[in-house]
């Protein structure tokens, strides 16, 4: 296990708005959705940037192309899961503080 840290908005303040979307009564839900997505992308793009630190599977294998494209991958999928952790919002899961992660000895 190793830590890799990366910068990227806080998305916690959308947290509640798609919360509520789940019992949004069927003529409201596309407006509110929209309206969600809207400011999801504005936040994306307009938000200062901070530094978050995820636990990721680390391994080194050099040259070895299958090694490489399954660790981009687990990259990627950690990262996106940082910006639309909506799994975890579901779950009523609170952000996982891995901070200890990035502290350097």
């Amino acid at each position: 296990m190793c830590a890799l840290a990366c910068t990227y908005p806080d998305v916690s303040p959308l947290r509640e708005a798609y919360l509520a979307l789940q019992n949004t009564t069927q003529p409201d839900a596309q407006a509110q959705s929209d309206a969600l997505f809207s400011r999801w992308t504005t936040l994306l793009r307009d938000a200062p940037d901070g530094s978050h630190c995820v636990p990721v599977t680390g391994w080194y294998l050099g040259n070895h192309e299958a090694s490489d494209a399954a660790r981009g991958q687990q990259l990627s999928r950690t990262v996106l899961m940082g910006l639309m952790p909506l799994g975890r919002w579901d779950a009523g899961e609170d952000e996982v503080d891995v901070s200890a992660l990035c502290e350097i000895d």
